[in-house]
């Protein structure tokens, strides 16, 4: 297995601002592949973890399917932008 769990980002943004929107937790469970990751915000920070597990290096094609929803729900990240407003 090829577990990785981090926090990607932990950032501090203006006290002038607030988050309007950001996107929703994934979770993508699997036998083989699985991916959990999301925002959470307190104050003014803004923080990314995630936990993504790829437990081969080569997959068979019936593995296919479950790899590649983790994979996706994991770049879904870098797509779908944080929004912030003006306080």
């Amino acid at each position: 297995m090829f577990p990785v769990g981090r926090i990607i980002g932990n950032r501090d943004f203006a006290s002038g601002y607030s988050i309007y929107s950001k996107p929703g937790t994934k979770k993508k469970p699997g036998e083989v592949c699985s991916f959990e990751g999301g925002y959470t915000s307190g104050g003014e920070q803004l923080i990314l973890s995630e936990k993504a597990v790829f437990g081969k290096r080569i997959y068979d094609a019936k593995d296919w399917t479950e790899f590649r929803d983790a994979v996706n729900a994991q770049l879904s990240f870098v797509e779908e932008p944080v929004i912030f407003q003006v306080k």
